[in-house]
């Protein structure tokens, strides 16, 4: 099933749900093997310039955890609702979207770190380009997560 792209601003889990995730993923052994793991998402675009609909990331280091709003998602292909973390808006925050990305680029961003006193990942969103192209196509995309253990 295609899930429609998210337009709201999310780190897709928050602390707790990652590690269960990783856990669940690699096996509670291996995860417990070492001091720290991230989850990576890869994400591409599947349709060609121009999309209606890019994907927007904020600049880790402008974040603040006091900030953060906990929420739960509630989709018909999710049925189980998933803890995600949003932001209130505030001016320190910078964020980035990347225009026109072709079918052969990626973005690879942090969504996940266990590491306490590290950035926990990248808000991100998909948005409503403001004049975007009335032929604009609409956008489909993919992606990927990866789990990488640190010693």
């Amino acid at each position: 099933m295609r899930a429609p792209a998210a337009q709201f601003v999310h780190i897709d889990q928050d602390r707790p749900t990652g590690a269960r995730m990783i856990a669940a993923a690699a096996g509670a052994e291996t995860a417990a093997r070492y001091g720290r793991s991230i989850i990576l998402n890869i994400w591409r675009t599947l349709t060609p310039p121009a999309q209606d609909v890019p994907l927007a990331l904020c600049d880790q280091r402008t974040l603040d955890e006091a900030d953060w709003v906990l929420g739960r998602t509630i989709e018909p292909y999710m049925p189980d609702p998933t803890p995600y973390l949003s932001s209130v808006f505030t001016p320190r925050q910078s964020w980035y979207y990347f225009s026109d990305m072709s079918t052969n680029e990626a973005l690879v961003f942090k969504n996940y770190d266990s590491r306490i006193g590290m950035p926990l990942g990248s808000l991100h969103s998909a948005f409503k380009l403001p004049g975007s192209p009335a032929n604009a196509v609409p956008r489909a995309s993919a992606e990927t997560r990866i789990v990488a253990f640190f010693d």
